[in-house]
C-alpha cells in the first residue's frame, strides 16, 4: 500500500534527490506523496510536497507545471492555516514570473509572500524572499527600492545566521549597485559575498559570485582578470544559470581586448543557447505568460559586432549569417504571436506538448547532467526542435478561420506575414 511507504520522511527523501540534481525524481516523489497526503486529509503535508514539486519544476524549467502545483500548495496550505507554507508558495509563483520576464506579476506575488511571512519570525523564508523582490525591482527599474530590498534581506539573514543567505543577497546587491555605477560599493558587496561562499561551500554560488565579479572587472576595465574569472565560470558545466549569459560576458570582454572574430565565435555559441532557452520556456498555452525579452540583448550583440567586422572585411557570408541571426530574433515575436493566434481556432494537439515537455526535459538535462552525455543529449534536442517547426508549421497550414473570427484570422495572417 502505497500510505505505508510514504510517510513524512517522503519528503525529506524528496529534497535530498533535489539536492543530489535528481530533480525529475524529486518532482515525482513530492507530487505523489502531496496527492496522498491531500486524499488523508493532511493538508500542511500535502502543501510542503506540492511546494516541493513546484521548486522542481522550476528547475526543469516546466513553468507552467510549478505555477499549477504552486496555486495547489497555496490552496492546501490555507485549509491548514500555515501562512508561512502559503507565503511560499507565492514566492514560487514570483520566481516563476521573474524567470519569464512578468516582472510586474512577479512584484504583486512577492508583495503577498513578504506580507505572510512577516507575520511570523521566520528568517530563511523571509530573507529569500526580500531578496528575490530586490531581483524583481531591479528588472522593473525601480534600482533604489531594489537596493531596499536586499539590504533588509542582508539584515535578517545576518540576524538569523543565514550565512548562504545573506551572500546571494550581498552578491545580487553588488550587481545592481554595479548598474547604479557604484562601482565602489558594488566591488565591497561582491566580494564579500565571494569571501563568504569561499568560506561556506557550495560550488554553484560561488560560480555566481565570479560571473558577476567577471562583470564588475569588465566595467573597470580590468579585461585580462575578466577572462579569467568567465573562463573559470564556463569551465563548470553543472549550473541552473543559462549558459548564454556568462558566454556573452566573455564574448564582450573579448570585444574590449579587440578580439573580435574570437568574440562572434563565442557569441554564436550564445545565440545557439538563447535560441534553445526559449524553445524551453516557450509555453503557448492559457497561462498567456511570455518569454523573457531580456534575451534579445544577446542577438543584438551578435548582429553588432559580427556586421561590423562583415563590413571591415567585406565578408558575405558573415553578413548572411548577421542576416539569419537577426530574422530569428525577431521570428521569436511572430512564433509567440502565431501559437496563440491558433488558440483562436483550434486546441493545440497532445503531441505538441509532449514534444516541448521532451525538449524542456533534455535541456534541463544538459544543465544539470554529467558533461559526458552532452554531445548525445544536445543531438537529441536539435531532433526535437526540428519536430517542434515542422508541427508548428503544419498548425500554419491546416489552419482555417472560424466564422465569427474571420478579421481577426486576417489581421493576424497580416501581423505573421
Amino acid at each position: 500500500m502505497i500510505s505505508a511507504t510514504l510517510d513524512d520522511g517522503a519528503i525529506d527523501r524528496a529534497i535530498k534527490l533535489r539536492n543530489n540534481n535528481r530533480v525529475e525524481e524529486a518532482v515525482k516523489l513530492f507530487e505523489t506523496y502531496g496527492h496522498l497526503a491531500e486524499r488523508e486529509n493532511r493538508s500542511a503535508s500535502a502543501a510542503r510536497s506540492m511546494l516541493g514539486a513546484s521548486g522542481c519544476d522550476i528547475r526543469l524549467f516546466r513553468y507552467r507545471e510549478g505555477l499549477f502545483a504552486a496555486a495547489k500548495a497555496y490552496q492546501l496550505a490555507t485549509i491548514s492555516g500555515n501562512v508561512i507554507l502559503a507565503g511560499a508558495a507565492f514566492g514560487n509563483k514570483a520566481t516563476i514570473y521573474y524567470q519569464l520576464g512578468q516582472y510586474d506579476a512577479a512584484h504583486d506575488s512577492i508583495v503577498v509572500a513578504i506580507a505572510s511571512f512577516g507575520k511570523s519570525d521566520i528568517g530563511p523564508y523571509l530573507a529569500q524572499a526580500l531578496s528575490l523582490a530586490g531581483d524583481i525591482e531591479s528588472k522593473r527599474h525601480d534600482l533604489a527600492s531594489s537596493v531596499s530590498f536586499f539590504e533588509r534581506s542582508i539584515e535578517v539573514a545576518h540576524n538569523a545566521k543565514l550565512l548562504t543567505i545573506e551572500g546571494v543577497a550581498k552578491n545580487h546587491l553588488g550587481g545592481v549597485l554595479l548598474e547604479t555605477g557604484n562601482i565602489i560599493g558594488a566591488e565591497n558587496a561582491l566580494m564579500d559575498a565571494l569571501h563568504i561562499f569561499q568560506k561556506k561551500g557550495g560550488s554553484e554560488y560561488l560560480i555566481d559570485a565570479k560571473e558577476d565579479i567577471a562583470e564588475l572587472y569588465l566595467r573597470k576595465k580590468d579585461f585580462h582578470k575578466a577572462l579569467v574569472l568567465i573562463n573559470e565560470v564556463l569551465a563548470v558545466h553543472t549550473t541552473n544559470t543559462p549558459r548564454c549569459w556568462p558566454l556573452q560576458t566573455k564574448a564582450r570582454v573579448l570585444l574590449a581586448l579587440g578580439k573580435s572574430r574570437e568574440a562572434i565565435l563565442v557569441l554564436n555559441e550564445a545565440v545557439a543557447w538563447a535560441d534553445e532557452w526559449r524553445i524551453g520556456i516557450l509555453l503557448a498555452d492559457d497561462s498567456e505568460i511570455k518569454t523573457s525579452t531580456s534575451l534579445f540583448s544577446i542577438y543584438d550583440d551578435y548582429v553588432e559586432a559580427a556586421a561590423s567586422l562583415a563590413i571591415q572585411n567585406h565578408d558575405s557570408d558573415l553578413a548572411s549569417r548577421v542576416f539569419s541571426v537577426l530574422s530569428s530574433s525577431r521570428a521569436w515575436c511572430i512564433r509567440n504571436s502565431f501559437l496563440l493566434g491558433l488558440h483562436r481556432t483550434m486546441t493545440l494537439p497532445s503531441e505538441y506538448y509532449k514534444l516541448l515537455s521532451e525538449f524542456q526535459k533534455t535541456l534541463s538535462k544538459i544543465n544539470l547532467d554529467d558533461a559526458k552525455h552532452l554531445p548525445l543529449l544536445r543531438s537529441h534536442l536539435q531532433e526535437i526542435s526540428s519536430d517542434l517547426t515542422n508541427m508548428e508549421n503544419k498548425f500554419g497550414a491546416d489552419i482555417a478561420p472560424l466564422p465569427n473570427e474571420q478579421s481577426v484570422q486576417h489581421n493576424f495572417t497580416r501581423r505573421v506575414q
